[in-house]
């Protein structure tokens, strides 16, 4: 289901895959994922939507409460 370039091209077996391909797919994947998620920030940084987002985002994640601790932090030094 990932729509990455790796992911669409090759699938789950592409990830699994041993040698040079299988490590270009996983750093493919990888990468897009993490530029996929810095373009995700940016959009709702600057939309002014994170807040909302970032709970739905992250609700099944061990970096949920990573996350809100930081924005409480930053709330109180902005105050």
């Amino acid at each position: 289901m990932c729509p990455c370039p790796a992911c669409s091209q090759f699938g789950i077996d592409g990830l699994k895959a041993t040698g040079i391909q299988g490590f270009s797919n996983r750093a493919t994947h990888n990468l897009w994922t993490l530029l996929d998620e810095a373009r995700q920030l940016e959009i709702h940084l600057g939309d002014g939507s994170y807040h909302a987002w970032y709970t739905r985002h992250l609700n099944n994640s061990i970096y949920l409460s990573l996350i809100e601790k930081t924005l409480a932090e930053t709330t109180k030094s902005s105050l």
